[in-house]
């Protein structure tokens, strides 16, 4: 399977099964046995990307990216 590392998505993390979190990627080296665990990231951002919404002002308590 093939993972993506668009954090600025905003299904990255929560709503998709395909996002490279830090603790997938911990989990994989783990599994593999070793920091060089062989990950499929995609090269350029993938259709299903969708744009987090950006907030107007810093203390904005909507879920979005800073």
């Amino acid at each position: 399977m093939t993972l993506c590392r668009e954090s600025s998505c905003a299904k990255f993390g929560k709503d998709c099964f395909r996002s490279l979190t830090p603790e997938v990627e911990d989990a994989a080296k783990q599994w593999w046995g070793s920091d060089e665990a062989p990950i499929s990231v995609f090269t350029g951002r993938p259709d299903c990307y969708e744009e987090a919404e950006k907030c107007r002002k810093p203390l904005d308590n909507r879920n979005c990216m800073l």
